[in-house]
C-alpha cells in the first residue's frame, strides 16, 4: 500500500479537539493543498475564508443555532438537516464542533461547478490535514444556510461576497484520540472485463434456415420512427455542431493583455467604454466560443480573476484574447 493510500483510508471525521493549535505553517500548507485541487475549465474561483477568532466563531455558531432553530421539521428532509434542527432548539448547538479553525469554501453563483470544485478543495485540505496528524470534518450546515439572510449578512464583513454561494467549510483542530478505519461495506464497484465474454465474443452470426435476410434499407426503416422522438433532431444537431479551437496567446500578447487590463483597472472609475473579446469553453465539446461585448466594466475582481461588466456579464481574465476601446490609444500609438 503506498503512502497516499493509507492516508486516504486512515482519514477520520474529528468531532472532538483539544487545546494544542494548528501552527501557521501547517495551515499554510493545509490551505495550499487546497489551492492545487483540480477545478473545471481551470477556472480557479473557489475562495476560502479562514476563521481563527475564537469571539467571531462563537457568534456565527450563535446565529447557525438560531436559523436552524427557527426552521420547520419535515418527514422528507434529510436525516442530518432535521438533527441540526432538534439540537439547536435544545440549545448549544456547535455546528463546527468547537474546531479552533474553521474555513469556508465560496464560489461564483451560477458556475455549474461550483460545489464540485470546491469538494475536491476540500477534500485535499483533508488529506493534507490527515497527513500531518491534524484533525478535520467536512461541515454543512453553512451550505445549507446559504440563503438565509442572517447568516449571509455576517459572513459579508469577513469575505463572501453576494455574488457567491457557499458550498461548504471545514473544521481544522488537533485531537487526542480518533476512530479506527471502518471497511467499506457501500460503494460498490462494477468491472466488467472484456475477458468475461470470451464464451460468445467469437460465436459465428446466427443466419436463419427460414426468414430470408433483411437488407440495409428495410433494416434502417425499422428505426425511422425514432425520429419522432422528443430530442431526437436536437440530438443530431448538437452531433453536427462545430465549436472553435482555444487560441493560445504568446508571451508577448498575453503581456499587451494584462497592461491594458491593469490600464482599465486605474481608470475604471471614468467608465471607460472597451470592446472585450473571450473564450468561452463548449460544455458539451472540446473547443468553444468566441464572445464579444462591447460596454463598461462595472467590477474587477483580481482575486477572482473576472471582469463584470454593467449587464452583468462576467469574463474570467485568462480567456481574453482581445481588449480595445478609445482608453488604450496611447498604448496603440506606442506599438504603432
Amino acid at each position: 500500500m503506498n503512502g497516499m493510500l493509507q492516508t486516504i483510508m486512515e482519514r477520520r471525521s474529528i468531532r472532538k479537539y483539544n487545546e494544542k493549535p494548528v501552527t501557521e505553517e501547517q495551515l499554510s500548507d493545509i490551505l495550499e493543498a487546497g489551492r492545487y485541487a483540480p477545478t473545471g475549465g481551470n477556472c480557479q474561483t473557489v475562495h476560502f475564508v479562514v476563521i481563527t477568532n475564537a469571539r467571531i466563531r462563537e457568534d456565527l455558531r450563535a446565529r447557525v443555532q438560531e436559523a436552524f432553530s427557527e426552521m420547520e421539521l419535515s418527514d422528507d428532509q434529510y436525516a442530518n438537516i432535521q438533527n441540526s434542527i432538534r439540537l439547536s432548539r435544545r440549545g448549544n448547538y456547535a455546528f463546527d464542533y468547537h474546531a479552533p479553525i474553521l474555513v469556508v469554501a465560496a464560489n461564483r453563483k451560477g458556475y455549474p461547478n461550483a460545489v464540485a470544485d470546491s469538494a475536491c478543495a476540500l477534500q485535499n485540505m483533508m488529506l493534507e490535514a490527515e497527513s500531518m496528524g491534524v484533525g478535520s470534518c467536512w461541515i454543512n450546515q453553512l451550505h445549507w444556510l446559504d440563503e438565509n439572510p442572517a447568516i449571509r449578512d455576517f459572513l459579508e464583513p469577513l469575505g463572501i461576497s453576494n455574488d457567491e454561494t457557499i458550498c461548504g467549510a471545514l473544521a481544522l483542530g488537533n485531537y487526542d484520540e480518533k476512530q479506527p478505519v471502518k471497511p467499506r461495506t457501500g460503494m460498490r464497484v462494477a468491472d466488467r472485463k472484456t475477458e468475461d465474454y470470451q464464451d460468445i465474443i467469437n460465436l459465428p452470426h446466427h443466419v436463419s434456415e427460414h426468414r430470408p435476410h433483411m437488407s440495409m434499407l428495410d433494416r434502417a426503416a425499422q428505426f425511422s420512427p425514432f425520429a419522432a422522438l422528443t430530442g431526437y433532431d436536437a440530438a443530431v444537431k448538437e452531433t453536427a455542431r462545430l465549436t472553435d479551437r482555444r487560441m493560445e496567446l504568446n508571451e508577448e500578447e498575453q503581456e499587451k493583455i494584462s497592461e491594458r487590463l491593469t490600464l482599465l483597472k486605474i481608470h475604471l472609475g471614468d467608465l471607460p467604454v472597451v470592446e472585450i473579446t473571450w473564450f468561452v469553453q463548449d460544455e458539451r465539446k472540446t473547443g468553444g466560443e468566441y464572445n464579444t461585448v462591447t460596454g463598461v466594466v462595472k467590477k474587477l475582481d483580481e482575486f477572482h480573476r473576472i471582469l463584470v461588466m454593467t449587464d452583468g456579464t462576467i469574463i474570467p481574465a485568462e480567456e481574453i484574447v482581445e481588449i480595445s476601446g478609445v482608453l488604450f490609444r496611447s498604448i496603440d500609438d506606442t506599438f504603432a
